[in-house]
């Protein structure tokens, strides 16, 4: 990403996804499982090559060719390969960018392109920064939906990320950092011929919201969303200059596209899903005690979540919560997390 402070990346990581020859798991796998609502994104290791040439001082492209997912079967390999051009302007720390990228699994008819700009401005002491990608292709091939229904399935889906940030000229360092993300999303009910998935799908890294976001320890809530972020915070010295980060970030969520159906066919049960994600609040205390040990504290709350406590007594099976005695959802619209750690570089 530009940014070197504030949310951990301005810029979704341009890493797509592609499960397998199916497509994703939200459009063609079963929605009992967490990975079934188009919210949730797993992890998967890669492996490849990065070449950076520089044009001169100001101008760098990056080219790389890596292997997401290896099988015994080419058909189900998944491969993403691009380019990614980067200006930084003269006498300046502004810098654009602009993003070529395909993911493919060896086959034809499973090409998902991604392309997009973005910016990162300085105006004196204020940033203005923001990307912009639109994805085209084949996401699927012709037969991979099951109960044998046909016909190639239409990439077409889109994300955006704006924000400006602020930083005070003053004691403790104070900064103001105001983001919206809009990440496309499907309803999941395919049953056409020629269908259409609307679901963005990425590795991005963007776990600036503890529960919501957090692939470790929250719900890893990845793409179909979009939320308002004010992020805030000042900087103190403790034992040694500036050592000691204190933030406190709010955030709002809703669902973009709400699930409706159980399985792949219309006529399905709905599931009554709410589209708020909930309000969260994080505050966070991380103190650099030497260039090698470092110690952090945060607590994180989420709030009038509906979306995951809604369901009409299915969706707690997706969290892993299920139904208690009383038929009631055991997940709740509110969570909470305490973290504390330390982390060691050698």
């Amino acid at each position: 990403g530009f940014r070197p402070e504030g949310a951990e990346k301005a810029f979704m990581s341009p890493i797509q996804e592609s499960f397998s020859a199916d497509g994703s798991r939200y459009a063609y796998g079963d929605i009992g499982g967490a990975a079934g609502l188009g919210v949730y994104r797993g992890e998967e290791e890669s492996g490849g090559l990065r070449f950076t040439y520089s044009a001169d001082e100001h101008l760098h492209f990056d080219v790389w060719t890596f292997n997401i997912w290896e099988t015994g079967l080419d058909h189900y390999d998944d491969w993403f390969y691009g380019v990614m051009a980067n200006y930084n302007i003269p006498d300046s720390p502004s810098a654009i960018q602009f993003l070529v990228q395909n993911s493919s699994n060896d086959s034809d008819a499973n090409q998902v392109w991604t392309i997009g700009p973005g910016v990162d401005y300085w105006w004196d002491n204020l940033e203005i920064y923001g990307e912009f990608y639109y994805q085209f292709g084949e996401y699927g091939y012709s037969g991979a939906l099951t109960g044998g229904r046909d016909g190639d399935i239409e990439q077409e889906a889109w994300a955006t990320y704006l924000g400006a940030r602020y930083n005070f000229d003053m004691a403790c360092t104070p900064w103001v950092d105001v983001q919206y993300a809009y990440i496309s999303g499907d309803q999941g009910d395919h049953d056409d011929d020629d269908d259409e998935n609307n679901d963005f799908v990425s590795y991005e890294d963007n776990d600036s919201l503890m529960i919501l976001e957090d692939n470790l320890y929250g719900l890893d809530v990845d793409s179909n969303y979009w939320k308002i972020q004010l992020n805030t915070g000042i900087v103190l010295s403790l034992q040694n200059e500036k050592d000691l980060t204190i933030s406190l970030t709010y955030a709002y969520a809703e669902i973009v596209t709400t699930p409706d159906r159980l399985d792949l066919t219309d006529g399905a049960a709905s599931l009554s899903l709410a589209e708020p994600l909930g309000h969260e609040v994080d505050l966070k205390f991380v103190w650099q005690y030497s260039d090698s040990l470092t110690f952090d504290m945060s607590w994180a709350g989420l709030f009038d979540g509906e979306f995951w406590a809604s369901g009409d007594n299915t969706f707690g099976a997706v969290g892993g919560g299920g139904i208690d005695g009383d038929g009631h959802n055991r997940i709740n619209d509110n969570m909470f997390i305490i973290s504390v750690g330390a982390t060691v570089r050698f």
